[in-house]
């Protein structure tokens, strides 16, 4: 999530690519946002839309209907 905050597309893809544990597609901050909800959602402090990013966390298997705290996906 820090490196879709700074729009860094190189180093989410190495994340992407090195990831061992799958349980690590599911990770949710404590507001229950995935990193799918940290790219598509404009935030008070800022926005991640970022489509080659979201593109690369799809293509990762991450899950895109997880749900937040208050009961949203991130579409």
């Amino acid at each position: 999530m820090i490196a879709i905050e700074k729009n860094d597309e190189s180093l989410v893809a190495l994340l992407i690519h090195n990831i061992k544990n799958q349980k690590v597609l599911e990770n949710q901050d404590i507001n229950g946002r995935s990193a799918i909800h940290w790219v598509v959602w404009p935030f008070v402090f800022g926005s991640y839309e970022n489509t080659k990013i979201l593109e690369q966390l799809l293509r990762g298997k991450f899950k895109h209907d997880l749900k937040s705290k208050d009961g949203a996906t991130p579409v």
